[in-house]
């Protein structure tokens, strides 16, 4: 009985302190992620911004000032990751943060300009990528990747000649011409 007792209290007293989040939490928790931020640790920013704003969603309209900065903040950390990644030569490293990067901007309505520079990377990256898995002759990667990037510029001359290159290899001559002079009109 007493066991059950403690265990009712520990749990009411638990809810009453997840419920209980002030504003002063909400602004404690933005700024430990903009001091992951700054301190190059961009996941754990990342993680601490999500913390917010679900913290912000909690507290109610007094926090959603701190809401909307920490959604501000999300694009730039996953940019800064994969610049990171792309300065180390890391490219298929930084595709899942360049993509995130696109994604939690085209989200949250926001940060235009690194959406931009994400999206301006990634064709060139999948191509790379793409380049890579054929000469590895993972096809399927290939095929993948190359696709990925004409999605992002369907004129884009690499990704069109790669994918013709590796329906030459597969003996897929139809596919392979169409590809080709894909490219020709790129």
């Amino acid at each position: 009985m007493r066991v059950r007792l403690f265990t009712i209290l520990g749990g009411i007293l638990l809810a009453g302190t997840i419920s209980a989040q002030t504003l002063a939490d909400v602004i404690n928790e933005f700024n430990t992620g903009v001091e992951k931020l700054n301190n190059q640790e961009y996941e754990v920013s990342v993680d601490h911004f999500n913390q917010v704003i679900t913290m912000a969603e909690t507290v109610g309209d007094e926090a959603n000032d701190m809401k909307e900065k920490a959604q501000e903040q999300i694009p730039g950390a996953y940019y800064r990751q994969a610049s990171v990644f792309m300065k180390r030569k890391q490219y298929d490293n930084a595709i899942p943060y360049l993509e995130k990067t696109v994604e939690f901007a085209t989200l949250y309505n926001n940060n235009e300009e690194i959406k931009e520079k994400a999206s301006g990377y990634l064709p060139q990256l999948y191509v790379r990528e793409g380049t890579q898995s054929w000469k590895n002759k993972d096809y399927d990667a290939a095929i993948n990747n190359f696709d990925k990037a004409i999605a992002l510029d369907e004129n884009l001359y690499q990704a069109c000649h790669g994918k013709g290159l590796v329906y030459m290899e597969q003996d897929e001559t139809e596919l392979m011409l169409e590809c080709f002079n894909n490219a020709k009109k790129g």
